[in-house]
């Protein structure tokens, strides 16, 4: 009964739907956006007393940003179902901050793969 009253909450299927739709929206702007023909790109940009400082890596280590959307998504959805049962809106308020979390991977990884270029 759990399984069919989770999978047919209209509310857990909009929130799901739209994580997926985000979580894909990363993966795929992270793949299409890299390009592995450069030698060195940058992956992580701040500042130290006012000199930026830069880290420079292989153009594959974006992918950690894809990877980690899909870690985050799934997780996100297997701990929802099993708060399901126990209160309901946990396992609205655990999607909508998924969302947050996928999106500001998305920001983050463009912010990043704007520097590539």
């Amino acid at each position: 009964m759990f399984k069919k009253e989770f999978f047919k909450d209209k509310t857990i299927l909009l929130l799901s739907l739209i994580l997926g739709l985000m979580t894909l929206f990363n993966i795929l702007s992270v793949l299409l956006r890299t390009s592995l023909s450069q030698n060195t790109t940058t992956l992580r940009f701040w500042t130290l007393q006012g000199s930026p400082q830069i880290e420079k890596q292989a153009p594959a280590q974006l992918y950690s940003f894809a990877i980690f959307a899909v870690f985050v998504a799934v997780i996100s959805f297997v701990l929802s179902y099993k708060l399901y049962e126990i209160y309901k809106p946990s396992a609205y308020a655990l999607l909508l901050f998924t969302m947050f979390v996928i999106l500001t991977n998305t920001i983050v990884s463009g912010a990043l793969l704007n520097l590539q270029q």
